[in-house]
Order: C-alpha cells, then sequence, then structure tokens
C-alpha cells in the first residue's frame, strides 16, 4: 500500500488546509460498489466515506485512527502528545505527522496512549512514539521529549522493534505483546510495572519474565496497563498481574508490590482467577469480565471505581453490582478503567458508569460521585446514550463513536481533550466531538452529483465521461464541535471507476452501453458471418 500527502494553504486567512491523496491497492477498491458502469454515466456508487476506526484517551489528549489509516489528535500537547510537531493545545483534531514533520503519518493499524505520550504500530510492523518520555516510556534509548513521532528501538538498541501484534501503555511505561505471545517492556520502573525482576527504569524494550524470573512470560494474549502496575491475560484465562500494590490493583489478596508476574486470586481467595475474556486498568485499580459476561475489579475505590457500593480498597477481586446494589451487573461486552471511574458497555449496547463524577465524567448530567453504575445518557439528558460503536476513557474524560459515524465526548475539557471546540472546563452530557463532514466526490476531475449520506457510506450517481479508468477522489472536512469555524480539508483517493464504452445505434433515443462481455460476443458473431459469407461464395 503506498501513500502521499501533501499540505497546501487555503486563500482564506489563516485556515490550513491539509489535503491528501492516499494511494491503495486492490483490497481498497472493494469499498467501491460497483466499480463499473457505462461511460453516459447515471451510476449509483457508494464509497466508504473517512471515519474514526479507534479511539484512545490519555490524560489530557485524545488519539483517533481513521479507516485509512491515519491519525487524528486533539487535546492537551504541552510534552508534544499530538505529534504533530507543535507544543500547542488544539480543541480540534490536527493531523499526526510522520518522523520528518512534512506529511500526516500513515498506513497505522493501532494506536495507544498513555498519560502525556502517544505510541501507534504501522502496518509494516514498525512502531513509532512521541510525547513525554521522562522514563524513556519512548523506547527510542533515551529521555528526550518529543514532538514528532520517533522509532521504538529494539532491546539492545542498534536495531528496530518488531513482530509486535498489540501496544498498550500506562501512565509512564509501555508494553508490547510480540507475535510469538511474549511481551516487551520499556521505560518507569519505580514499582516492578515492567515484570522484570528489578526497579530499575529501562530507555529500551526488554523481556518481560515469568514468575519465575528465568524464562520469558508465555502464552499472552491481551495486556493492559494502569498507573504503575500492568495485567496479562494469558491463552488459558488465567490473569497475570506486577508492579505497584498499595491498594491492592494486582488482585493477589496483598498490598505488596511485586516486579514479576503473579496469579491474580479468585474473589474467594482459594484459588487463582480463571475464564477472563476481558480486561482493563487505570490509575491504581483494575477490571475484567468473564467468559459468562460477569465484571469484577479490584484495587483503590477512593470514588467508588470498583462498583460494588462502597469505598473500601479491595486486594481479590469483587463482583460490579448493578444500579440498585442488589445484584450484579448484566452480562458485558466490554469494561474501560478512568483513573478514578469506571465503565462497562452492556450486551444491550448502552454504557454504565462509576466512581468519579466531578468532572462530568460519568455522563449521567451530573456532577455527583456514583458508588454503583449509572446510565451514560444522550446529549439531551433524557434517555441513555445508544448506537456505541467504540469507546475510551481517558484520565477523566470519555470519547464514543457511535454507530452514525458521529464522535461524541463527556467529562473533563480543561485541555480541550474533548475535541469539541469549545473552551468549556467539563460537560456533563455528551458533546459532539471531533467529526468528518462529506463534501464531494469526484470521478476523476468531473464531480458526481446526488451526494447523500448513511452513516460512514456516502453515496453518489456517477458524471458523464470517456471510457476507461478514472480514480475515485473523496473530500470530507474535519472539524471539532458541531459548527466548525474553519475546518480541514481532507481528500484521499477511495478507489479506481470504470467507464464502459457504448455502442451509438441509429435512431436509437440514448447510446446503448456494451460490457467487455458484450463487445467479445458481437466481434466474434461479426468473425462467424464473415466466414460463413465466404464459405457459401465459394
Amino acid at each position: 500500500m503506498k501513500f502521499f500527502f501533501r499540505t497546501l494553504t487555503s486563500g482564506l486567512t489563516g485556515v490550513a488546509v491539509i489535503l491528501g491523496i492516499m494511494m491503495f491497492g486492490s483490497a481498497a477498491q472493494a469499498t467501491i460498489t460497483p466499480s463499473s458502469g457505462p461511460a453516459a454515466g447515471g451510476t449509483s456508487v457508494t464509497v466508504e466515506g473517512i471515519h474514526f476506526v479507534q479511539v484512545a484517551g490519555g490524560s489530557s489528549h485524545t488519539l483517533a485512527l481513521t479507516n485509512l489509516g491515519t491519525v487524528y489528535a486533539w487535546g492537551g500537547n504541552n510534552d508534544g502528545e499530538l505529534g504533530n510537531g507543535t507544543f500547542t493545545n488544539s480543541s480540534t483534531p490536527v493531523a499526526v505527522m510522520d518522523a520528518q514533520g512534512l506529511l500526516p503519518l500513515t498506513g497505522v493499524s493501532q494506536i495507544a496512549v498513555g498519560d502525556d505520550f502517544s505510541i501507534v504500530l504501522l502496518e509494516t510492523g514498525e512502531v513509532y512514539a512521541w510525547g513525554e518520555n521522562d522514563y524513556g516510556q519512548l523506547g527510542d534509548g533515551s529521555t528526550t521529549g518529543r514532538a514528532l513521532p520517533t522509532r521504538v528501538k529494539d532491546s539492545d538498541g542498534t536495531g528496530w522493534l518488531s513482530g509486535v501484534s498489540f501496544l498498550a501503555l500506562g501512565s509512564t511505561h509501555s508494553s508490547a505483546i510480540l507475535e510469538n505471545g511474549t511481551v516487551m517492556a520499556w521505560g518507569d520502573n519505580l514499582y516492578g510495572q515492567l515484570g522484570i525482576g528489578t526497579f530499575v527504569d529501562q530507555l529500551l524494550p526488554v523481556t518481560v519474565k515469568d514468575s519465575s524470573g528465568t524464562t520469558a512470560l508465555a502464552g499472552v494474549s491481551a495486556i493492559a496497563l494502569g498507573q504503575e502496575h500492568t495485567l496479562a491475560l494469558l491463552e488459558s484465562g488465567q490473569l497475570m498481574a506486577w508492579g505497584e500494590n498499595f491498594s491492592g490493583q494486582l488482585g493477589d489478596g496483598t498490598t505488596v508490590s511485586r516486579s514479576l508476574p503473579f496469579a491474580v486470586s479468585d474473589a474467594s481467595g482459594s484459588g487463582v482467577l480463571s475464564q477472563v475474556a476481558f480486561i482493563g486498568a487505570r490509575g491504581d485499580h483494575s477490571l475484567v469480565i468473564l467468559n459468562t459476561g460477569e465484571s469484577y475489579a479490584w484495587g483503590k475505590n477512593n470514588s467508588g471505581q470498583l462498583g460494588d457500593g462502597t469505598t473500601t480498597n479491595r486486594s481479590r477481586p469483587v463482583r460490579v453490582m448493578d444500579s440498585s446494589g442488589n445484584a450484579p451487573l448484566g452480562s458485558t461486552s466490554k469494561i474501560i478503567a478512568g483513573y478514578r471511574s469506571s465503565y462497562a458497555q452492556l450486551s444491550t449496547g448502552e454504557l454504565v458508569a462509576w466512581g468519579r463524577n466531578s468532572l462530568g465524567e460519568l455522563g449521567d448530567g451530573t456532577t455527583n460521585d456514583s458508588l454503583l453504575p449509572v446510565f451514560v445518557l444522550n446529549a439531551a439528558g433524557d434517555s441513555a446514550l445508544t448506537g456505541i460503536s467504540l469507546v475510551t476513557s481517558g484520565s477523566s474524560h470519555v470519547v464514543a463513536v457511535l454507530t452514525s459515524g458521529t464522535t461524541v465526548a463527556w467529562g473533563d475539557n480543561s485541555s480541550y481533550e474533548l475535541g469539541i471546540g469549545l473552551s468549556t472546563h467539563y460537560a456533563t452530557l455528551p458533546q459532539t466531538s471531533a467529526n468528518f463532514q462529506p463534501q464531494s466526490v469526484s470521478f476523476g476531475s468531473n464531480v458526481a452529483g446526488n451526494l447523500t449520506i448513511s452513516s460512514t457510506t456516502w453515496a453518489v450517481v456517477s458524471p458523464v465521461s470517456t471510457a476507461g479508468h478514472v480514480d475515485i477522489l473523496a473530500t470530507a472536512s474535519v472539524f471539532g464541535g458541531a459548527t466548525p469555524a474553519s475546518p480541514a480539508l481532507v481528500t484521499w483517493k477511495a478507489g479506481l471507476f470504470t467507464y464502459e464504452p457504448v455502442l451509438a445505434t441509429t435512431g436509437s433515443p440514448a447510446p446503448v452501453p456494451l460490457g467487455i462481455a458484450a463487445t467479445l460476443a458481437l466481434l466474434v458473431g461479426l468473425a462467424l458471418l464473415v466466414g460463413w459469407r465466404r464459405v457459401k461464395r465459394s
């Protein structure tokens, strides 16, 4: 897959317009349906529009990955965590740039966010990081902060980290699952959160060890990082934990920090937690969903972030309760940890939240903490938010992408991390956040008509053209908030369209389109006719 971008300045004073042309391979052309039609035009064509496929929240910034492999960022930028070469906060999305700061970064397959730094995995297997680097969390062998992506090195610093399948970040430490099921970690290690048996920070990736400290931890399928602790889900469904444990966030029944992985206890303390399907961590607490759909939590609980109706810290898993506190929370499909709050997406689609709410992070229209789950409400505050496709929590803010393609956010906005284009300090209900507004679709140099939008699908009617192949170019504005003042523009190649030739017929009111098969059949027929006439004459 090849990409190229160029940056232009519009004729409008002070308005930056980013124009990107993306060259796709054949796989991307499947997003154009159909991919051919008559030169006379009039074909109804659907085009996949640009939209977010991943979102990730940090302490005061947000990252979002598009289906085109580009990344947008907004919010706080004191440490260069937006990756656009500046240290200026942004209330609207800005494109993350490449290592040279000349072109938008492309070909990204996964994003991850720490407190004040960001890391991405490229389709090529390369890993890049930017932002704060006081503890070596960027993995480039230094403690120098970066406002542009820098490539993560390998363990000896002479090559590059490779073979990565998944990334996860804590407040100031980083981890990566490799394709072979082992884990690499780097950055802050004050409490042993790197899992290597020591308490020394690492500026380059090192291999996480097993509980014996002699071999690599293996068979890891997922990882989640809290402020200074790490969880690792094994393929067996067992959960391992290590790092800081002052609040019981390791779930082993103690408050003793560990520099090597240790099995998380079950709720009774008589065995190990098993049948774990989904994990989450942030701050000083941990969350899981079991194969049964039940949710459990442990660790710090000073704001009710464990959802058990108390503010008592727990060193072993406890069941998350429902809003009445009389029964366990119903079946959940995803669970997410904020710094002192927690979120669960129910199997029915709604999102519930519990814990700290002083900045509106629970999204229920209030600033009242809740020791039990409450429904996140819609923008009007009159019913539960529905149609949630993606959701992420930063330290004190939440961003959700709806199935309609709209992005909404709520909670802390002191550094513009909601991406709503406003300086409002916080929002207690979901607000329209970073979004794309379709502008036009062109077939070569000809603009298509009748542009209509349905979620992330754009529908147009092909214009008249000459026979042959043309690029379909789509353009959208990217902005934060519901009413953008000066949105940027992004243009990309959405696919290739083939205009088929037409056969003019005498007396016919309009040309008759011929496909390739029909044309070949006509030529064969003419050849047979000529041959038959020659045979007849002879």
